[in-house]
């Protein structure tokens, strides 16, 4: 019987018989080498998710985990500065709570990735130097859309809630980082007011001047911007009008403390007879 080979890469595999004393157990070993060089299969380990949620090297390369908690990543029994170690993290809810990741890790988009508050990310480390210092990239992308809501209307002569969206516990982890919200409509018969709140505080208010004639149209863009624990720049663009258009901006400073959620509120208010329609709401979270 003649010798054969393996069926993706062509190892010898010899032909078994007395004489050559070599064991089929060796042949199916090469096709099983054949078949893991073809499609590679890799080990996962899903560490424990606590205070501190450690990720050990000597076990697998690729880590599962679900955020539940703020925690911070470590990474154990580095291969030392002589290899290059490649870790993928899978995280789920990843943004729901703070993840603190290594001091010395450098994100190669430019700042820390914002993660999905519920859903799945993927992010890829490597070290050239025994874990000393991390590069970090991830397929997460900015802007990411967190809520989305549209065909709103009310007729409420007194403010009420039209669309609200809870930002989660410290999706706001690092200072810069920012939050977009977008909402445009028109008002039917008789003039409405649209509003827009973040927490306790107004981010598009400008008293009676957002107030829109019958038939008007408007467009209101607003951003909040981390830039502490409990402290935020906010700016609102307004703007409205259909043969003569014009726009408002406001600034203000909210103080709500982002290691708790906090609503952002789509709001607003009629003159007696009148419809105020929300065409669209969009909740998005921009890159630092």
């Amino acid at each position: 019987m003649a010798d054969s080979t393996t069926a993706i890469f062509a190892f010898t595999k010899p032909e078994v018989n007395v004489s050559t004393g070599w064991p089929t157990s060796l042949n199916a070993d090469l096709d099983t080498l054949d078949d893991l060089i073809a499609r590679p299969k890799t080990v996962f380990s899903s560490p424990t998710v606590g205070a501190s949620t450690t990720c050990d090297l000597s076990v697998a390369r690729t880590f599962v985990f679900t955020v539940s908690q703020a925690t911070t990543l470590a990474f154990t029994n580095v291969p030392s500065s002589s290899f290059t170690a490649r870790v993928r993290c899978i995280i789920t809810n990843g943004s729901a709570f703070l993840v603190t990741w290594p001091a010395s890790l450098t994100w190669l988009g430019g700042g820390q990735p914002t993660l999905r508050a519920a859903g799945v990310d993927e992010v890829e480390l490597v070290t050239r130097d025994g874990g000393t210092t991390w590069y970090g990239s991830t397929h997460a992308t900015a802007p990411r859309v967190l809520y989305q809501n549209q065909a709103l209307t009310s007729t409420s002569t007194s403010e009420v809630s039209l669309a609200a969206y809870t930002l989660p516990a410290s999706a706001l982890a690092a200072n810069g980082q920012v939050v977009r919200i977008t909402v445009h409509g028109n008002a039917v018969t008789q003039s409405a007011a649209p509003r827009i709140k973040f927490g306790a505080s107004y981010v598009v208010n400008v008293g009676g001047s957002t107030v829109m004639a019958a038939g008007e149209v408007f467009q209101i863009t607003a951003y909040v911007r981390r830039t502490g624990a409990a402290a935020q720049l906010a700016s609102g663009s307004y703007i409205r009008g259909t043969t003569s258009p014009y726009a408002v901006i406001e600034r203000t400073t909210p103080a709500e403390t982002l290691s708790g959620t906090v609503v952002i509120d789509v709001r607003g208010f009629v003159t007696a007879g009148a419809t105020l329609n929300i065409d669209g709401v969009t909740v998005e979270m921009l890159a630092a």
